[in-house]
């Protein structure tokens, strides 16, 4: 699936139908990077998730809780980082099983 979010000061649910096994996520109203998040690479329902920045050559990130998987879909956390989700912030995502 793909769609868009506005940041939030809050967690924003996306609602997919599914549960992602791949989630990428772009800003698309500033600077930012292209963030992938896959259950290979501890993307759940809790916990910090690995997080790969696909455009640049840097290792993956492991201390944040980015994103949380659900029964229908995923929420992206607030305060984990500008990229993924800031009051302000417009947002493009691909998910799929």
């Amino acid at each position: 699936k793909c769609g868009y979010y506005d940041g939030s000061a809050s967690d924003i649910p996306i609602t997919t139908g599914f549960t992602p096994r791949f989630v990428l996520i772009k800003r698309t109203n500033g600077a930012s990077y292209w963030n992938v998040f896959d259950s290979l690479r501890s993307m759940g329902s809790s916990g910090n998730d690995g997080q790969l920045l696909i455009n640049i050559n840097s290792a993956q990130q492991t201390n944040k809780d980015f994103v949380n998987t659900t029964a229908t879909g995923f929420v992206v956390k607030v305060g984990a980082d500008g990229d993924t989700n800031v009051a302000g912030g417009e947002y493009i995502y691909y998910a799929h099983a």
